[in-house]
């Protein structure tokens, strides 16, 4: 049975400076699966995800969220962005509490304390990080703060979310525990998960359906076995040596 299109781009194309950054994408996205973007420095793969991620709005084309046209409804479209979670590749937490970070959105919505803190205390120990409740968001470590900022966007239940490269500093130990947790949300929630990383074992690792971009395009994409085992376009082919010879 056929997964529902969550997201979906079309005909998208963005310039800066003169510079076409993306050029006439088009891509879709099921519900309930793992997509990752990968492609060298300068393809286009953080601009295209802020723009599904309705961050900002492309020069030309549609983004469509459950069908509906975003871009017509620029910038009005706030009640449709909250759908959608999206982590930065560094941290953007608030000089506070751990505590403090992952209640501040509920606060600012308007929510009763009566309903936040069971759901900050649930959200926390979900994401072992209740020891660190109290603890200054400036002195956690890289992937502490990772996760913090996974539990920040899960307290509002999205049913996407986007990853911008979200292990690019981390160790390899922080790497694996935060994508056994990006796992753990996309098994256990269904959400629908769309990460750009530069780590074709992480692409390989977590994700379902792999797309290849260069110069503001989408050259290549089908599942990542096939992809990464199989590759049709030069490029992909030219990209995956590179990456296997470094």
């Amino acid at each position: 049975m056929a997964r529902p299109i969550v997201l979906s781009a079309q005909e998208v194309s963005h310039w800066r400076n003169g510079v076409r950054l993306v050029d006439r994408v088009d891509c879709r996205f099921e519900a309930g699966r793992v997509y990752a973007i990968v492609g060298p420095n300068g393809a286009g793969k953080t601009t295209l995800l802020r723009f599904l991620g309705l961050l900002e709005k492309p020069d030309q084309g549609q983004i469509f969220l459950n069908g509906v046209d975003t871009t017509a409804r620029w910038p009005d479209c706030l009640a449709l962005r909250r759908q959608i979670g999206f982590i930065h590749q560094h941290p953007v937490l608030f000089r506070t509490s751990v505590w403090e970070n992952v209640r501040a959105g509920l606060r600012f919505r308007g929510q009763p304390r009566s309903l936040i803190d069971p759901q900050v205390q649930a959200m926390l120990s979900a994401f072992g990080l209740a020891h660190l409740a109290r603890r200054a968001s400036d002195s956690l470590s890289g992937g502490e703060a990772q996760k913090v900022s996974l539990a920040q966007v899960m307290v509002f239940a999205p049913s996407i979310l986007l990853l911008d490269e979200p292990t690019a500093s981390l160790d390899p130990r922080n790497t694996l525990e935060i994508e056994e947790l990006i796992r753990v949300i996309n098994q256990q929630h269904g959400i629908t998960i769309v990460l750009v990383t530069h780590d074709l074992g992480q692409a390989e690792r977590l994700s379902d359906e792999l797309i290849f971009m260069c110069q503001g395009q989408i050259v290549e994409s089908g599942s990542t076995r096939t992809v990464l085992d199989n590759p049709q376009e030069p490029r992909t082919q030219s990209f995956l040596c590179r990456q296997l010879v470094l």
